[in-house]
């Protein structure tokens, strides 16, 4: 590993070929895209094109984030007089992404617990390597019986307080770590492209923003979503 780098982890080939369905599916869609949103958007057109418009609402709403989305930020792992710049890196990058969308997703940190729980520890590592951070997030849409169904996003981010030379993360490089995973719990695939909010860190110059196609990547799904969402709520609810 380099001092300037962090190597992300190679996407399978399972993956990388249910990627390639998925986009081959959707007319080729923006590869940016993770497939887990392109299924969410097929079971609201199933469910709306079956006549199931709580159903179909349910997962367009769960794709479009209607529900705010809770945060706690655990620091427990840094000294205690340090806290504050991580803490503060966590709300910068939740901002960002508020900002980026337009507002049309919202953020609320919580004092404990919440949808998304963001970690800090001294290492982060997967599969043997080092990382910057990792995210894993889930979306369920709960079925109850009677039409009754609730959209629900969970999620966890660890990330990072050292190098792997040791020496301190800057609060840019916090930044970017957190920003990218909170990027893959909105849907974004990895970039192999240095430069990129979804790309691999360079510690030296760190992103802090995501790229205009990235934002254009989630507005363009979502797009989708809500068109499902208007469809249904002109059709009767059974």
């Amino acid at each position: 590993m380099t001092h300037r780098r962090f190597l992300r982890l190679a996407v399978s080939l399972s993956i990388l070929a249910a990627t390639l369905v998925s986009q081959a599916a959707h007319g080729g869609a923006n590869r940016l895209i993770q497939p887990k949103l392109f299924d969410l958007l097929d079971t609201a057109e199933v469910a709306m094109n079956q006549g199931n418009v709580n159903k179909a609402l349910a997962y367009s709403d769960l794709l479009l984030l209607n529900n705010t989305i809770t945060y706690s930020i655990d620091t427990g792992a840094v000294a205690p007089d340090q806290r504050d710049e991580p803490a503060h890196a966590v709300r910068e990058s939740v901002a960002t992404w508020e900002e980026a969308l337009g507002y049309e997703v919202q953020f609320e940190e919580v004092s404990k617990g919440g949808n998304v729980r963001i970690a800090f520890a001294d290492s982060v590592r997967l599969m043997g390597k080092d990382i910057a951070g990792h995210a894993v997030w889930s979306r369920q849409v709960f079925d109850w019986g009677y039409g009754n169904y609730t959209p629900r996003v969970s999620g966890e981010i660890k990330v990072r307080t050292l190098t792997p030379e040791g020496s301190p993360m800057s609060e840019a490089a916090w930044q970017h770590t957190i920003g990218h995973e909170i990027g893959h719990m909105l849907g974004l695939w990895d970039s192999p492209r240095v430069g990129d909010m979804m790309g691999p860190i360079n510690l030296k110059h760190p992103v802090t923003r995501p790229t205009e196609s990235e934002v254009t990547a989630l507005q363009d799904i979502r797009a989708e979503a809500l068109q499902i969402t208007q469809a249904c709520l002109a059709l009767p609810r059974r």
